[in-house]
């Protein structure tokens, strides 16, 4: 669930945006938020309440999928307490220069059924990333922050008229 933010009417506000979002883009499903959307087909993958499209809002989305692709973990029992969903397992890369996000951010400029674009094992992993503690909270702070946005452009919108 998210935690919106703001004074109690905005906070009621988004919980209302929220809500047509989650019925419109998400047929009522919130964990599809957390995974990738195929969509129609004349656009790109997308994901979050808002249905982030990696075409059709490259910079936006990418952003914040790119982020989540950097920071999701999964935890185990090794002694390093956790591991990337996503790494190149170089040592010579850093985690803003992985070679294995610069392909998948490299292959979501391309349109679900292009062959240039994800692979069946690249959406298990970026939804692995997605659903991730990590990618959920991101998902859902970023969310917040889009309906903030949604609301800002309301009242000026509002005001001129």
């Amino acid at each position: 669930m998210v935690n919106f933010t703001g004074t109690a009417e905005e906070k009621a506000f988004k919980s209302k945006i929220h809500q047509v979002l989650l019925l419109n883009e998400l047929g009522g499903v919130e964990a599809r938020a957390y995974q990738l959307g195929i969509g129609d087909g004349k656009s790109g993958y997308s994901f979050g309440f808002a249905q982030w499209d990696l075409v059709g809002n490259p910079f936006d989305a990418w952003n914040i999928l790119g982020d989540i692709l950097r920071n999701a973990i999964i935890l185990n029992n090794s002694s390093l307490g956790h591991e990337y969903v996503i790494d190149d397992n170089n040592p010579n890369t850093d985690r803003s220069h992985d070679t294995s996000i610069e392909s998948l951010k490299n292959k979501s400029r391309y349109r679900v059924n292009d062959p240039q674009s994800f692979s069946s094992t690249d959406i298990v992993h970026i939804n692995t990333a997605l659903s991730s503690q990590y990618g959920r909270d991101k998902i859902d702070t970023m969310h917040d922050v889009h309906l903030g946005d949604v609301i800002t452009w309301v009242k000026t919108t509002t005001a001129q008229v």
